[in-house]
């Protein structure tokens, strides 16, 4: 009778250790597919011509891996996407065919290689890919234009200019980021002053046209993007990392720029996890000619530097499924 209430012990000992360890071993992977879901997609520019990169890196700063490599006479300025399985968008830095060095817009597929041309006239900028992947919303500029954004669509290739502000000549727009609806672009309107470049923040609806101040030149805002559900923006104001409301645009700070010390936000370089409640950014450190990668939480906890690389501009273009 005791030989055998000892060996019931055993067996009830070894169901509850194993299923300990199923759980600590589960949750452990559920964390490990969480941060090997996707990784942070960057550009790395370089101080000469053709040096510029397109890397990607997991959210744990493990895994930098080269995903466009410069050429002779060719290098990439900017990409964004969804997934590494499907097509990107891509700011080409090359020659074009009339003689100068531009910036051109193409389609990139990955998986096949493939390079599909779209805008090879005047000088294309930031490229971004609509959540749905059926448009890109791109910066466009030329001789009369500083730049304004643009909108394709991927299957009639029809192009419609976003915004139509061009009355200012020392004005122009950029920065832009997709709502996860893909009807709506938030995006900055800059302007040179005496006194340096002022930005507005603002949103334009594809479907009406119609083109809203969110927060006035006092905020100071340099980079901006939507959270997944599209309730909330992240942006860097001259106050730090802030979480903006939708729509009442009641505002957070989760990080403040004292935080960062010397370094600052780096224009453009903001974006939001779609699986991790994770927010990366890209600062410059001109003390340190440094360029830093940097994530957190979307509520202000887990600050952490991932990368860092001398002597180049960083900027966070997308959260991409690998």
């Amino acid at each position: 009778m005791v030989i055998s209430a000892f060996a019931s012990m055993r067996v009830l000992w070894t169901v509850v250790v194993c299923v300990c360890l199923g759980a600590l071993f589960c949750n452990c992977a559920s964390r490990g597919a969480a941060i090997g879901s996707e990784s942070i997609m960057f550009s790395s520019l370089g101080n000469a011509p053709f040096l510029d990169y397109i890397y990607t890196v997991r959210s744990d700063g493990s895994k930098v891996q080269p995903l466009l490599s410069p050429k002779v006479g060719r290098s990439y300025k900017y990409a964004s996407g969804n997934s590494l399985q499907s097509d990107l968008a891509v700011t080409v830095h090359e020659k074009s065919s009339a003689g100068p060095i531009e910036n051109h817009l193409y389609i990139y597929s990955p998986t096949s290689g493939q390079w599909q041309p779209l805008v090879t006239n005047g000088s294309v900028g930031e490229a971004l890919m609509s959540p749905d992947n059926s448009r890109i919303a791109f910066v466009l500029g030329s001789d009369k234009d500083l730049g304004s954004f643009w909108v394709m669509d991927l299957k009639s290739h029809e192009q419609k200019k976003l915004t139509t502000d061009d009355q200012d000549n020392a004005a122009w727009s950029a920065y832009g980021s997709w709502h996860p609806d893909s009807q709506e672009i938030a995006f900055l309107r800059l302007r040179r002053t005496d006194t340096g470049v002022e930005t507005i923040l603002m949103s334009s609806r594809l479907t009406s046209g119609e083109t809203t101040i969110l927060l006035g030149a006092e905020a100071g805002v340099t980079a901006v993007c939507y959270s997944p559900d599209g309730t909330r923006l992240a942006a860097f104001t001259n106050r730090g990392l802030e979480i903006v409301k939708l729509p009442g645009l009641e505002r957070v700070v989760i990080v403040p720029q004292s935080s960062f010390g010397e370094a600052r936000a780096f224009p453009g370089s903001l974006i939001w996890s779609r699986t991790q409640d994770l927010i990366a950014f890209s600062l410059r450190d001109d003390k340190l000619s440094e360029a830093q990668l940097w994530t957190v939480s979307d509520n202000g906890s887990n600050l952490r530097q991932i990368y860092k690389e001398n002597d180049a501009r960083i900027t966070a273009t997308s959260f991409v499924a690998r």
